[in-house]
């Protein structure tokens, strides 16, 4: 793998972590404002996703764009339930961002077992 795919790999990575770890999600709001927390989470996510480049291909073999797929769907699908100009503590506490975050870290755990495999 290239060094650009690699640096690709994590910080595709490095987004999904991020989404898995609230405190990590309330440390950046400590740091950053915005308005709209999900938006601009869900920016830094989709802004980029096209599974079918190229780049995602040889960053990810078809196992790990399964998992990151699912993950993808899951947040588009629960998408439309974040209000705008909610806090953060408002999107850590929508039952919906609940579940974006627990997909998030079950795809961290299925990510590890295939790399370790």
């Amino acid at each position: 793998m290239s060094e650009i795919t690699n640096q690709f790999r994590e910080s595709r990575i490095e987004i999904v972590k991020f989404i898995a770890s609230e405190s990590e999600q309330r440390e950046f709001a400590k740091n950053v404002a915005y308005k709209n927390y999900a938006e601009e989470f869900f920016e830094w996510w989709f802004e980029e996703w096209d599974p079918k480049e190229q780049m995602f291909k040889q960053a990810f073999n078809s196992q790990e764009l399964e998992l990151l797929v699912g993950f993808s769907e899951t947040w588009e699908s629960l998408d439309p339930q974040f209000c705008h100009n909610m806090t953060i503590n408002e999107l850590l506490s929508n039952s919906a961002w609940v579940e974006v975050i627990t997909k998030a870290k079950a795809v961290l755990v299925d990510l590890n077992k295939i790399t370790k495999s």
